[in-house]
């Protein structure tokens, strides 16, 4: 073979390294500063989907914010949200007639968009908690304890961050759990402070009222919108 020819081979091969190296680095992208009109138009369609609980527009609700987010994959919200609508197709999936085996894919990517929403906004802990549920969740799918402990770990960081929201979060989630496991059993005694840190007073676990708590408007934590967990974190 002529030197020519090695050079040249040697010349393709090191631009392949080059161009694998590049793509195995972390992302080191800013995150947005400013949101496209794409993604404000998804966030829209996002609550108007949500809050009508059309879970049958989830699969058109994913294209539209795949679309939004691909436009600016640094959008902390847009990836938080399409973390969301994973998160909901799977966890609502006895809505649907047939439930194939590939739903626990919506895991993975949920997990992935989370990731992604933290990465951007390491501050706002709803998203970790996000993360949290999904890595527990693919934990438990692939069989993967560490995995599974590790969601827990990042539950306890939200959970400290942000407890009127993630109490509820970490109840939730280990509500899958069987009624006698110790993670049941931990998920429904944060349950109950959930109550407590969104009154403000310890709740009464024998006779459970919750009549005059009807009007006083206890759907905000202290320092954010509880119920607007797709936006930012600031009232």
């Amino acid at each position: 073979m002529s030197t020519k020819k090695v050079l040249q081979l040697f010349g393709i091969g090191a631009a392949l390294s080059l161009c694998f190296a590049s793509l195995a680095r972390p992302s080191d992208d800013a995150p947005a500063t400013t949101r496209t009109d794409a993604a404000i138009e998804a966030e829209a369609f996002f609550w108007e989907v949500f809050n009508g609980g059309e879970y049958e527009k989830i699969p058109t609700l994913q294209e539209v914010m795949t679309a939004a987010y691909l436009a600016d994959p640094t959008d902390a919200v847009t990836a938080a949200q399409l973390g969301w609508t994973y998160s909901w197709h799977i966890t609502e999936q006895l809505r649907l007639d047939e439930i194939p085996p590939t739903i626990t894919n919506d895991l993975v990517l949920a997990r992935k968009f989370f990731d992604r929403a933290v990465h951007f906004n390491p501050t706002d802990a709803r998203y970790l908690s996000g993360l949290a549920a999904t890595t527990i969740g693919e934990g438990l799918i692939h069989q993967q304890p560490r995995l599974v402990k590790r969601g827990y770990q990042i539950m306890n960081e939200a959970i400290r961050d942000f407890p009127e929201f993630n109490l509820f979060t970490h109840g939730f989630v280990s509500s899958r759990q069987p009624s006698d496991s110790r993670i049941f059993k931990k998920g429904l005694k944060n349950l109950w402070k959930n109550v407590d840190v969104c009154i403000g007073e310890k709740f009464d676990r024998i006779n459970p009222d919750m009549t005059p708590l009807y009007a006083s408007g206890h759907d905000r934590g202290p320092e954010a919108g509880v119920l607007e967990w797709g936006m930012d974190r600031a009232a």
